[in-house]
């Protein structure tokens, strides 16, 4: 059983007014700018939304909300504070405690929403992630917005946060092979936990297998540890340990003197380079400089005036192509290339030999052969193959996963369809819309992907039943089909009794598609739905500008916003306006 009982408001000056709630249809009904769609959120607020409604202006002199619900055999009260983050959470008739966060009191929230623990945890191992009380709300509330759409219908689906989770929820919900699917996790966790330990062997081998080589390098060996010659490795120990006085390694060039080799290249390719850099420079005056003179010559070269300049310019022409020739093959020297590669290899003779330049006395040589045999005794085997192994394995098991995950209960989405299908020619006595469709024979498909009620026309032909999809139709009749679809989904949620979900919904100004005749059409859904789901099972929350009896609906609570003593769903709004 669930029913929200009370919703109390307190202001700033400590007056309160209350709301009462009874089981079934709650009918709130209110001119345009009396709070409706505000009504509508402070309800989502007060189950835990994080928008800020204490920013809206009509509730600037409310101080905190008081929600009152009884659930499963129990009564819960809830407290939110407008203008800080204060919430309260109490069980019963008990006292207030502390003051708790909004993640607290969601959390708080969600265990009591939480019918069955162990199904929240298989569809979080299904989801892969963790889906609260939250996330099914998405299934509670249909605004004035979202009217008539019945392409991913729910109204929260233009909210990322939402749209986002929906496909795993439906994947889920619709999922014919979850046992298979739970034994497939379990394998894919057992292949996971091993890969794990794998890969923590893998580790310590690598690090045995550099550690034995560092020591080799400090013996000045000429062997190096693959994984596999650690016999090889131990005959050549045995040699060292059968010496008498440590090998004196044979080399020709001290650590220092191959530093100061490796300077005075350095130095040298320095020098070099700078040369370079020169003669690159000369080389392009030259070049210049040789331009211009051919130029002075071409002009002079047919004028006898000018014999005397002949000679002096062709010899400073072969001066020129003399120098840039030089230059050029300055430039292609390979000497500093040579030079380079000399650097390089010293480098790295440095760099990999440096321990092999240091003395070690016989024990010191003894403690390092101990060492390295201690690392040869260990025996840890490389596991590189088998990890390789068992991440192939693993990436097979989940594309499986994947395709369990999205393969479809066909007959339970039909029950579905059928449900939804009901609900809508339920209407046809008072909808022309809807009587039309029956005499077409129309019914709602769902289609889970894209999260679509697709109208389609069934018909036989060659005594072959066949359908197709039925797009002609108006808001009035999309918001009719929308309906139907929240309410086919509620009720399966709540049958299921797997799911944290709020069982209630609640609606904003849903009559403003529908003329006067086909309103009434509502009524008669809702009259049909409640024949299969108790009334103190679900409550409907309605906020909407027509009468109750325009739809067809006799409520089981009805109020209007409007009263002589206030203007709308705050009603301290109207009274702090009166006093201003």
């Amino acid at each position: 059983m669930f029913k929200i009982e009370v919703l109390k408001l307190v202001s700033i000056n400590n007056e309160e007014f209350i709301y009462e709630f009874n089981s079934g249809i709650n009918y709130f009904q209110g001119k345009n700018d009396t709070g409706k769609t505000i009504f509508y959120n402070f309800l989502d607020y007060m189950f835990g939304s994080s928008n800020e409604i204490g920013k809206e202006s009509c509730l600037d002199n409310l101080d905190f909300a008081e929600l009152k619900f009884f659930y499963r055999d129990r009564s819960f009260t809830l407290k939110r504070t407008m203008h800080s983050n204060l919430n309260y959470i109490k069980y019963s008739e008990k006292n207030w405690g502390k003051e708790i966060s909004l993640n607290e009191y969601k959390e708080k929230l969600n265990l009591i929403f939480m019918l069955d623990e162990n199904k929240l945890k298989v569809l979080r191992d299904f989801t892969e992630e963790d889906l609260t009380y939250r996330t099914f709300t998405l299934f509670n509330f249909l605004g004035e917005k979202s009217l008539g759409n019945i392409q991913d219908f729910f109204d929260k689906c233009s909210d990322f946060r939402y749209s986002m989770k929906l496909t795993t929820i439906l994947n889920f919900l619709f999922n014919e092979n979850l046992e298979k699917i739970f034994l497939l996790e379990s394998e894919i966790k057992k292949l996971k936990d091993e890969l794990s330990n794998l890969e923590e062997l893998t580790y310590t081998y690598k690090l045995n297998e550099r550690n034995i080589n560092s020591n080799l390098r400090k013996l000045d060996a000429k062997i190096s540890y693959n994984g596999k010659n650690a016999d090889e490795v131990l005959e050549y120990l045995i040699e060292l340990k059968n010496l008498d006085e440590t090998k004196k390694t044979k080399k020709s060039r001290t650590i220092a003197e191959l530093e100061s080799i490796y300077h005075s290249l350095s130095e040298q390719v320095r020098v070099y380079e700078n040369r370079i850099k020169d003669t690159r420079q000369f080389q392009i005056e030259n070049e210049n400089k040789l331009m211009l003179i051919e130029k002075l010559n071409s002009l002079i070269s047919n004028q006898k005036e000018y014999d005397y300049l002949i000679t002096p310019i062709q010899n400073i022409l072969k001066d020129i192509n003399t120098n840039i020739s030089f230059n050029k093959y300055y430039i292609k020297d390979g000497t500093i290339k040579k030079l380079k590669e000399e650097k390089n290899k010293l480098k790295e003779e440095i760099k990999t030999n440096d321990s092999r330049f240091s003395a070690y006395s016989l024990d010191k040589k003894s403690f390092i052969i101990a060492l390295i045999e201690e690392n040869l005794d260990k025996n840890i085997i490389d596991k590189t193959k088998d990890i390789e192994n068992k991440k192939n394995k693993i990436k097979e098991l989940r594309e499986n996963l994947l395709l369990l995950k999205n393969k479809d209960n066909k007959d339970k989405i039909d029950a579905l369809s059928n449900f939804i299908t009901s609900l809508y020619l339920s209407a046809k006595d008072e909808s022309e819309v809807v009587s039309r469709d029956e005499s077409l024979n129309v019914s709602i498909k769902y289609n889970k992907k894209g999260n679509i009620l697709q109208p389609t026309i069934i018909y036989e032909k060659d005594e072959v039943i066949e359908s197709e999809n039925y797009y002609i139709g108006s808001n009035a009749r999309h918001t009719l089909i929308q309906l139907c679809g929240y309410l086919g989904f509620i009720r399966l949620l709540i049958s299921e009794k797997s799911y944290p979900i709020i069982p209630f919904l609640v609606l904003d100004h849903i009559s403003k598609p529908f003329d006067i005749e086909n309103g009434k059409a509502i009524g008669e859904i809702f009259k049909t739905f409640y024949k299969n789901l108790p009334k103190d099972m679900m409550q409907i929350i309605m906020f909407d500008d027509k009468s109750a009896e325009s739809l067809s609906i006799n409520p089981d609570k009805y109020e209007s916003l409007v009263t002589g003593n206030k203007s709308g769903f705050n009603p301290f709004f109207y009274a702090n306006s009166i006093k201003n």
